[in-house]
This record gives structure tokens, C-alpha cells and sequence, in this order.
């Protein structure tokens, strides 16, 4: 099923939920870099722990945005969200796919990823691909190789370099060839040590299509005429789009519906 009439709208309006984020600043941030906060201290919802070994995320996942169950065979909706951050700058809902976190910033040979399938609710054109860290490596900047598998078999060894000392929380894009789309990622290997184990990994995700701009500090932004379709085992998380050194303290909410 899914909403196609006002009247439907109007109906699931009666059952629906509206569900809290409140998550820290993080720290040590780099003005117009992609930041994640899924490592920020919550409560809402509360810091995971770092991820192991690669494995494929969903609304159960510990860490992600809270997402009710779907009755029957109901379609999920974000209706409307509202967020407030103390630092400038967009946030960005994405569904996070794939992740792992046990990558060495000290070992020069490869390390191991091995990503699993990408889950039927990706679309691989449009999922994007980074390393993130998860916690802050040493100071000595290196590059990391990405050997990966695109969608039509062909593979590549993609070359990120990995910043001096390196912050939790930030995320560093890995681009495809030009007209390439990337399936898996197999293992990582650094150029030199960076001078701490640290703790790093692949991270595979989808932009789920509305992103707030916080353009003034402390004062809210809200889309309440949105209704977006949400895949029902999405694992929600946000990132930000950083203007300064911190990604604020980010709070408010969004109203789940269905029908």
C-alpha cells in the first residue's frame, strides 16, 4: 500500500509518530568537510559502539534514528522534521548501508574489508562510498588504496589521502571512475603509518532526499509540506556539512506516518 489521495494523507496523519534527535557537537571538526555523527554522543539515540568486522546496516542497527515498525504492507513516510543546531550548517539524513571500523592506521599491509551485498533497499547509482573514522589517527598524513569492484565486474585501486591527524567523525568520499559504479570494497592499504592505531573504516550509504540548512545559529529549520517514502528497514543517521571547527549540538525531531 501506499499514500496516493489526500484523503489517504489525512488518515495516516491519526497514527503518526513524532520522534526526538538529540545528538553532541562534534570537536575537531574541518570547515567544508562531510562530518558523521552516528559516533556523537546521544541520547538520542545513544553512541554505539564502533563497528567490527563489515556488515550491512538497518533500523535495528544500534546507533540509528529511531523507525517504527510498518504495519503490514504499509509504506513508511517522513512527513515532517524540524532541527536546531548551535553551529551553522546542513544536515543531511542518509540511510547507512554498509559499515566496519577495525581498520589500523599503523599496519601497511592490506587490511581485510570485504564488504557484503549492498541490501535490496540501495540503489547502487546512488549510494555513496567513504572511509570514516572513528577514532583520531596519528599525525603524519598517508594515502590509503581502496581496492573495490564496480557494479560491472571491473576492479580498481582508488588512492584517498587520509589527512594528518585525522578527527573522529569525518568522513573522506571515495570517487568512482567517471561512469563507474562502485559494488564492494575489498581491502585498504596505507601508503605509511600514520603513527596511531586509531580506528577507521568503510562506510556505504544513501542520501534519503531532505537535508536541513542551519543557517543561523539556534535558529530551527523546518520542511512540513514534505512526505518522503522511506525504505522500512532504513538505518536514519545524519551527517554535516560543516561551515567551522564543530558540527554543533543538533536536536528536534521528525513525524513518522503510513499508509
Amino acid at each position: 500500500m501506499a499514500i496516493t489521495t489526500e484523503a489517504g494523507y489525512i488518515a495516516s496523519r491519526a497514527g503518526g509518530r513524532y520522534l526526538g534527535i538529540q545528538k553532541a557537537s562534534i570537536a575537531n571538526a574541518v570547515a567544508n568537510s562531510i562530518h558523521s555523527l552516528w559516533r556523537s554522543t546521544g541520547p538520542r539515540p545513544a553512541q554505539p559502539a564502533i563497528p567490527g568486522a563489515a556488515a550491512v546496516c538497518d533500523n535495528t542497527t544500534p546507533g540509528a534514528l529511531e523507525l517504527p515498525a510498518v504495519t503490514g504492507g504499509n509504506t513508511r513516510y517522513i512527513e515532517a522534521y524540524n532541527l536546531i543546531g548551535s553551529t551553522p550548517g546542513q544536515v543531511r539524513f542518509v540511510d547507512r548501508l554498509i559499515h566496519n571500523g577495525n581498520l589500523n592506521g599503523t599496519l601497511l599491509t592490506a587490511q581485510a574489508v570485504n564488504t557484503p551485498a549492498l541490501p535490496a533497499r540501495a540503489v547502487a547509482a546512488s549510494v555513496d562510498w567513504c572511509i570514516e573514522c572513528y577514532t583520531d589517527l596519528g599525525a603524519t598524513g598517508v594515502n590509503a588504496t581502496v581496492a573495490l569492484t564496480y557494479t560491472d565486474t571491473t576492479t580498481a585501486n582508488i588512492v584517498v589521502a587520509i589527512p594528518a591527524t585525522w578527527r573522529a567523525g569525518r568522513q573522506l568520499p571515495i570517487p568512482p571512475a567517471t561512469g563507474k559504479i562502485i559494488a564492494s570494497v575489498q581491502n585498504v592499504t596505507l601508503s605509511a603509518t600514520t603513527g596511531a592505531a586509531g580506528a577507521f573504516g568503510i562506510t556505504a550509504q544513501q542520501d534519503l532526499g531532505f537535508n536541513a540548512t542551519l543557517i543561523t545559529a539556534n535558529i530551527p529549520d523546518k520542511d512540513a509540506a514534505m512526505v518522503l517514502p522511506i525504505p522500512a528497514a532504513s538505518c536514519m543517521s545524519l551527517l554535516v556539512d560543516c561551515s567551522t571547527t564543530n558540527t554543533g549540538d543538533i536536536r528536534g525531531g521528525y513525524r513518522v506516518i503510513e499508509g
